[in-house]
């Protein structure tokens, strides 16, 4: 269905999917990268995913820019990064990893969808136009007055990483779908 017809309202309410309206149907779904960084890269190079995360911390809640380097907040004594709750789901839609060869990739937003070029700019280095490299893209499901525009950052770790968002990997689909009715 489309946007329009199934709005988003933060809040637990009856399914209101109407058959009538789909546009398309799933034809091929997975999961790849559970606590494994290179292959969600690889994933991610050929689509946006869902992944699991812990959002339940300041860092999280009251994110506006800068890149997320870790879960817990320095005053919570209680909170264990190895041990922070999955609790939400946010859309992953790309990855910086900065270069030592001076090429940076200019990206622009279309909808939720990422599309980047590599272009070479001297003296551009490793980092993106905010100053940030090394992290993980993803949007929020919150609106774009959370944020940065909906989006927040957070930094590419092995292991877990941060807020856990590594441990169930990206959970992808494939669609086959009625381009007209878009």
């Amino acid at each position: 269905m489309l946007n329009e017809d199934y709005p988003y309202k933060a809040k637990d309410q009856t399914c209101a999917h109407d058959k009538d309206k789909t546009i398309g149907n799933t034809k091929a779904w997975g999961i790849d990268g559970r606590s494994n960084v290179k292959k969600m890269k690889d994933r991610l190079k050929m689509q946006p995913g869902a992944v699991a995360l812990s959002a339940s911390s300041k860092q999280f809640q009251f994110y506006k820019s800068g890149t997320v380097k870790q879960c817990c907040d320095a005053s919570n004594k209680n909170c264990v990064e190895d041990r922070v709750p999955i609790n939400h789901a946010v859309t992953i839609v790309g990855y910086s990893e900065g270069s030592s060869d001076k090429k940076v990739k200019k990206c622009s937003v279309k909808d939720w969808w990422v599309s980047c070029k590599e272009e070479t700019e001297e003296g551009s280095g490793e980092a993106d136009a905010q100053g940030d490299k090394n992290y993980w893209k993803l949007q929020n499901s919150w609106g774009k007055s959370w944020g940065d525009n909906g989006f927040i950052k957070f930094e590419i770790q092995d292991g877990k990483g941060v807020c856990g968002i590594n441990v169930y990997g990206i959970h992808w689909a494939t669609w086959d779908h009625d381009t007209s009715k878009i």
